[in-house]
């Protein structure tokens, strides 16, 4: 096998439980865990944090449990509360709260009682969670004869929340 060669090992400080390299930029990096959820870029064999997310609306406490890049670069954070986070550039620019309560309409209200969710990839424009309970869901980009749509970045919507392995 191929031998790798190790970069760089840092502290972090932090409990993580997860980290990625964002796709198109491979010195710009996230991490997520319980209490945090961090940008870092990678410089002169060093990481290095950036400043932290603005406009961040979950508290210090909130369990970052998962993250991912969207197509277009974009963060997707979950929580263990059942919010998903979006950031882009360093900024917080949607907050989907209970995102898989069936009774929640994915949106900015709600209570942080959802099922926790553990775990998110990208999928084609959007992305997909998984959660408590068998719980998947997909989220996209809004259909295009939708006016949300024509804004550069528009905002992401739930398209379908099905239940795994229930009877």
């Amino acid at each position: 096998g191929q031998n790798g060669r190790k970069i760089f090992t840092t502290r972090l400080g932090l409990a993580t439980s997860a980290i990625s390299y964002q796709p198109s930029e491979s010195t710009s990096m996230a991490t997520s865990g319980p209490q945090h959820l961090q940008l870092w870029r990678l410089s002169n064999h060093q990481l290095k944090p950036q400043s932290p997310i603005k406009y961040l609306t979950l508290d210090e406490g909130t369990c970052y449990t998962a993250h991912a890049w969207t197509d277009d670069m974009r963060l997707v954070a979950t929580t263990s509360s059942g919010h998903v986070v979006v950031v882009d550039d360093n900024e917080q620019v949607q907050l989907i709260r209970d995102a898989h309560d069936p009774l929640s309409a994915g949106d900015e209200k709600g209570t942080g009682k959802g099922p926790a969710i553990n775990s998110v990839a990208a999928f084609g424009s959007g992305f997909v969670t998984a959660g408590a309970g068998g719980s998947v869901c997909i989220f996209d980009l809004p259909p295009s004869g939708d006016k949300t749509a024509l804004v550069a970045k528009p905002a992401f919507v739930r398209l379908r929340c099905v239940r795994c392995g229930a009877a």
